[in-house]
């Protein structure tokens, strides 16, 4: 009877008691139809496209700027992804129970039908603790795979939703072991997990233009700011025509074209590497001087947040970015060996003596020393040196001589207008058509040359002979006349160095006619006898003293 007695007063106790049972189904009757209206009410929040509350809304909503539109969609989605993954939770838990008392019905039905056959013995109370304790085992973890997968699911939602599902997982871990009375967690610790970044932690990380031209020569720079993040400048908006950033994450290096930078100190340097920046999961390549100095702000975190949780990509984590900065820091101070500090050096001045264009400056000279000098053998040679060297040409219109105006030799290209832009086009299309006209008539001249050369020696040339070839007349004279010419030549240049003194031309002989009349006049005036005012010849003069040889009978 004791042993009755002991039964009947431990079975409202247990968690397979029918009493317990039927008071946990009342109560979760109750409140499963509140909890699954409420959540059909929150998934109905918004009927028009399931993300707005209204036409009205909708419309207001499409003719914001991209940026605020694209943001105010993103956040829409996000609340009602954590309104369905709350109702997901509130039902699994209402399932939950629901298997536990059906758990609990059937043991208590099985314990009813065994009582009549056979009286209980300390043995079967002790196996029906057992099965209990099992029981209480695998609902024990049960509950810690649901914890793990939830931990899973909660690393790509925000921060708000991550409190409000641990509240959840926190109330589905508890259980009831006398009647509700007492309540105790699990002895499972929930898994600690390292929180996301905030915009302080991407800030301290952020890399910009200053640092990569301080860094860019750095042996391990690559391994050192793969993860840091970069605020590219991708252009100008077109309505406001203020420039627009984006965040990136480093995702690594390559290089490309070379192009001159602007480092801390003012000096000007030429590099080749380029950034690849991921902005969720576009990732693009951009040169260092596209990255900006400026810190991020909020909108711009705010939209790579919403551009990642679209595409399902993960942030990263605080713990991550302060390793980070610890890798920018070992960069930075770093301390150098003699071999490596020679490899830098020697590699900054080999890209920048590339470009520097004194190498061609100085081969341009010697060919106009030599085309001066008469010197054609060594001007085709430095002709054709000139001609392999490569333009001393930088990517991104920067140069080594920085504008005016323009730190770092980067050109302003938003402060250039259209008309600005295609005027500096076509003068380089100028430029290259006239340095291409002038190696065509180099080649030209060169060749005639050659052609004149085989000329005088009398060999054959394959060539064109209608062409116009420009060659000098030669002339049959007696010797002797030669001789004296040659003679003659001497004196005079022999005259002229010895008494250098104003040259007189010579003057040509006077038409017949006109010798005559000037004999006519200095006759009159000799036969006057007085000085006479000079009468000047007049057109009817002349005229009157041609001798036309024409005879007229009378």
């Amino acid at each position: 009877m004791s042993r009755r007695k002991r039964v009947s007063s431990d079975a409202p106790g247990s968690p397979d008691s029918q009493g317990s049972a039927a008071m946990d189904e009342s109560d979760s009757d109750d409140e499963s139809p509140q909890k699954s209206r409420g959540g059909d009410d929150d998934l109905n929040k918004y009927p028009v496209d399931g993300l707005f509350i209204s036409h009205a809304e909708k419309k207001e909503i499409m003719s914001m700027r991209e940026i605020e539109r694209e943001q105010k969609i993103a956040e829409r989605r996000e609340e009602i992804e954590r309104i369905r993954q709350n109702k997901m939770l509130r039902q699994l838990v209402v399932n939950q129970q629901d298997s536990k008392k059906r758990k609990a019905n059937a043991a208590d039905l099985e314990d009813g039908q065994r009582k009549p056959t056979r009286v209980r013995t300390k043995t079967g109370e002790s196996s029906s603790k057992m099965d209990a304790l099992h029981r209480a085992r695998e609902e024990r973890s049960n509950r810690n795979q649901q914890r793990e997968a939830e931990n899973d699911r909660r690393r790509r939602r925000s921060p708000s939703y991550r409190r409000s599902t641990s509240r959840d997982s926190d109330r589905s871990s508890e259980v009831s072991w006398d009647g509700g009375n007492s309540k105790r967690k699990s002895d499972t610790p929930e898994r600690k997990e390292s929180p996301e970044a905030d915009l302080r932690d991407v800030e301290r990380v952020r890399v910009g233009r200053t640092r990569f031209a301080e860094v860019a020569f750095h042996p391990g720079v690559e391994d050192a700011l793969t993860g840091c993040f970069v605020r590219i400048n991708i252009g100008l908006d077109p309505h406001s025509r203020a420039p627009v950033y984006r965040m990136g994450l480093i995702k690594g290096f390559t290089t490309g074209r070379a192009y001159a930078m602007e480092n801390r100190q003012g000096k000007q340097l030429v590099v080749e590497g380029y950034v690849k920046a991921a902005h969720g999961k576009a990732t693009k390549e951009w040169p260092f001087i596209s990255c900006s100095d400026g810190a991020f702000t909020e909108s711009e975190w705010n939209r790579y947040k919403a551009i990642c949780a679209a595409e399902g990509v993960p942030v990263p984590k605080k713990a991550a970015l302060v390793d980070k900065i610890d890798d920018i820091n070992r960069l930075v101070s770093r301390s150098w060996t003699e071999q490596e500090l020679t490899e830098k050096l020697n590699r900054q001045n080999k890209l920048k003596s590339k470009f520097s264009g004194a190498q061609r400056e100085r081969v341009q000279k010697a060919l106009e020393a030599a085309l001066a000098a008469g010197d054609e053998e060594k001007a085709a040679k430095l002709q054709e040196e000139l001609d392999s060297l490569p333009a001393p040409r930088l990517a991104f219109r920067t140069s080594l001589t920085p504008a005016s105006g323009t730190p770092g030799g980067t050109p302003q290209r938003e402060k250039l207008s259209q008309q600005e832009r295609l005027a500096q086009i076509n003068a380089e299309n100028r430029r290259k058509n006239a340095e291409a006209v002038r190696q065509a008539q180099l080649k030209e001249r060169a060749k005639a040359r050659e052609i004149e050369a085989k000329i005088q020696r009398g060999e054959q040339v394959d060539a064109d002979m209608s062409r116009r070839v420009r060659t000098k007349p030669q002339f049959v004279h007696d010797s002797e006349e030669a001789k004296a010419a040659a003679k003659k030549k001497d004196v005079s240049v022999s005259s002229q160095t010895a008494s250098p003194g104003p040259v007189t031309k010579p003057k040509e002989p006077l038409l017949p006619h006109m010798e005559k009349l000037k004999q006519l006049q200095q006759q009159s005036v000799n036969k006057a006898g007085v000085a006479v005012i000079h009468k000047p010849l007049m057109d009817d003069d002349i005229i009157g003293a041609l001798d036309l040889d024409i005879d007229i009978d009378i």
